[in-house]
């Protein structure tokens, strides 16, 4: 995962990737007890934000409105050998989608060095609903370094046939540079 931002004046932008690969790939346990040889299935999901910001309040705690774009794509691929039939079984699903994205920011300073981060975002259009929510603390190490941690999580679901829904969520640690 990652992200960029520029800012000039009140006005901002920021972009924001998020990249998953899960998978498991092996025999059952028990092979004897069903009728599969051998099983790989992989999930694939790329969530690609793209936001305009602008600062409602700059201080003492940072307020940023958000709105903007996010993509999302998810994919699964199915693979079975099977003790009956020679060769392999299986499939490819993707599906990708755009959903409009709606959102708040905020930065309360703590002193010199320490803030904590509230991020709250919501989306709809191509999803039934996506939403996100990041809760953190920074450090700011340097004028030009800030070290970055806290937790996040996310969700989408999708309602078309088959139903299409992941949800997210764990720590986080990163490393923010200013130029």
């Amino acid at each position: 995962m990652g992200a960029i931002e520029a800012r000039k004046g009140p006005w901002g932008a920021l972009a924001d990737v998020q990249y998953v690969k899960l998978g498991v790939t092996g025999s059952p346990a028990v092979a004897a007890l069903t009728p599969f040889s051998n099983l790989d299935l992989t999930y694939t999901q790329q969530i690609w934000t793209f936001l305009g910001l602008y600062r409602l309040a700059d201080g003492p705690v940072v307020v940023d409105l958000l709105g903007g774009a996010r993509y999302l794509h998810a994919k699964t691929d199915l693979e079975v050998s099977t003790l009956s039939l020679p060769g392999t079984v299986g499939g490819t699903r993707s599906k990708g989608w755009w959903d409009g994205v709606v959102g708040g920011r905020a930065l309360m300073p703590l002193d010199d060095k320490w803030s904590l981060l509230g991020y709250l975002d919501a989306g709809g259009g191509g999803s039934e609903l996506s939403w996100q929510a990041i809760a953190g603390a920074n450090y700011r190490y340097s004028n030009a370094t800030t070290f970055k941690f806290g937790y996040r999580y996310f969700h989408f679901k999708r309602d078309d046939a088959p139903v299409l829904k992941a949800t997210m969520g764990g720590l986080y640690a990163g490393v923010g540079f200013r130029f």
